[in-house]
Order: C-alpha cells, then structure tokens, then sequence
C-alpha cells in the first residue's frame, strides 16, 4: 500500500492516474474510487495522461450528484454508490469491478481519491480493512494499492497510522513550476519507481 499525500487535492488526483500508469501495465486492471470528481471527470483526466501502457480502468464513483443505474458492462464500467462514506456499497463495488477487471488473472490495482473525504464520516480501521486487507485477502485487488490523503485534514495519530501499514508515502507538492512528487519508503527498494 502507497500513500499519495499532500495538500493540493487537484494534483493527488493526477499524480494517483499517473501512478497507475507508470505502475500498471497494457493488460493490467485498475479500480479508481472517486470521491471528488466524478465519473466522466475522471475518465477525461486518465485520458490525458501520458504512456502507452495504461491499465484499463474501472470507476467507483461515490460522489455524482446524477445516481445513475451502474454501468459496469460500459466501455468505462463504472458503479455509483450514494456517498464517499458508504463503505458496505463500495465495497460491494470494488468486489464486482475488480472480478470484472481480473478476468484472465491479470493485476489489478486500486487508488483510492481521497482517503480524507471517507474518513470525514467514518474510522480509519474500516477504511484500512476495506481497502487494505479485505480487498488484498479476497484477491479483489492482486496489484499495487494507492490511497490518497490530504495530509493537512488529518490528526498526527491518523498519520501515524496509516505510515505504519503503508510501504511508503509520495509526497506531492504544488508550486509555480508545476506538480513534483517525490517517494518516502519504509524500506530500500522504491516499488514504483520515483
């Protein structure tokens, strides 16, 4: 699991879709829960990302004001739930989309847009268990797990917590110059490659 951090939440965003391509492969799968821009925002970003080896994604969109009927047979499959909050549909989602993607065994990884917003209403040891270890033990999710946080929202024992499951942390800053990212781990090896 890979923290993305930082305070501007528009730039998590992007740097989490860049993530996944520079992680993922042609072939591979990936779930994105959006908590903040919608579906087709969400699609148009990943479009703009550069690389020739993008994951094909699917979308959990917890925050479209448009609650459409799920579209998990669509180009983009993607599934609606109510509210960032609502774990128990999400994960139900997350099952179904990640079942979806894995077909043929290929890797399938998850990045979760923002990680701040679900724990607005709900306790970190449900988020961890959802996108964590439950998605990880029931083979959901067989690639690289991306949560994103705006550090700044967060008590220092929240932080704690979440470094110490995590195998590292990339720190995203904004200035005049554009975005910069830089990768913390926990150990040695850095898993993507910053």
């Amino acid at each position: 699991m890979t923290l993305i951090a930082g305070t501007d939440r528009t730039a998590l965003d992007r740097v989490g879709l860049q993530l996944l391509v520079r992680y993922g492969a042609v072939g591979d799968g990936a779930v994105v829960v959006t908590t903040r821009p919608d579906a087709k925002t969400t699609i148009e970003d990943y479009a703009a990302v550069d690389g020739s080896q993008k994951p094909d994604i699917a979308i959990i969109d917890t925050t479209s004001t448009e609650q459409n009927l799920p579209a998990t047979y669509g180009a983009v499959p993607t599934a609606f739930t109510p509210a960032p909050t609502d774990l128990e549909r999400t994960g139900m989602a997350l099952v179904e989309l990640s079942d979806q993607l894995s077909e043929g065994h290929r890797p399938v990884h998850l990045l979760v847009h923002s990680v701040s917003d679900i724990l607005d209403d709900t306790n970190l040891e449900r988020v961890l268990k959802l996108f964590g270890q439950t998605a990880k033990r029931e083979g959901s999710i067989s690639g690289q797990v991306f949560l994103s946080i705006d550090y700044a929202d967060h008590d220092g024992e929240t932080l704690d917590r979440l470094n110490a499951v995590a195998d590292g942390v990339v720190w995203v800053e904004q200035d005049e110059d554009g975005v910069r990212f830089t990768y913390e781990g926990t150990n040695q090896t850095d898993p993507i490659g910053c």
